[in-house]
């Protein structure tokens, strides 16, 4: 179990697209299954049967009480993922925020290392330092060439 939770972690864009697979296969499925066979109307009622699965607001054998053995199986995987994989995307969000705010950091250190080596100091060394970083930020969007 440990290694297969140190994949996921190694991973996360496979286990999201395997997530993002399984989750529209029961969508079709369940709007396939649907009285009225698959329209506008049934795709709409399975996204919202799997998103209140995946937050596990309803128990799947309630919700899915008039569908086959399979459906309320998958209703189950499905509901499951939604435990296991909600934590593992809301962790990975944080993981690349905390990167970026380390990278930040990183870069306006070495424009201040840059600015004390050109022998800046008080305002002036401020000054190139926010300067430096607002150029890196322009490049970054676009509107700079290096």
């Amino acid at each position: 179990m440990r290694r297969l939770l140190g994949q996921a972690l190694q991973h996360p864009g496979r286990i999201l697209g395997l997530a993002m697979l399984v989750l529209l296969l029961f969508i079709f499925t369940t709007a396939y299954t649907a009285p009225g066979g698959v329209s506008i109307t049934s795709l709409c009622q399975s996204v919202d049967t799997t998103l209140t699965l995946m937050l596990a607001i309803d128990s799947p054998t309630k919700m899915l009480q008039n569908h086959s053995p399979f459906i309320l199986g998958f209703g189950w995987l499905v509901c499951l993922m939604g435990w296991l994989f909600l934590p593992l995307l809301i962790g990975v969000l944080v993981d690349i925020s905390l990167s970026r705010v380390e990278s930040y950091s990183k870069l306006r250190l070495m424009f201040r290392e840059l600015g004390l080596a050109a022998n800046l100091d008080g305002d002036k060394l401020k000054k190139f330092t926010d300067e430096m970083m607002e150029r890196a930020a322009r490049i970054v969007a676009g509107r700079e060439s290096g």
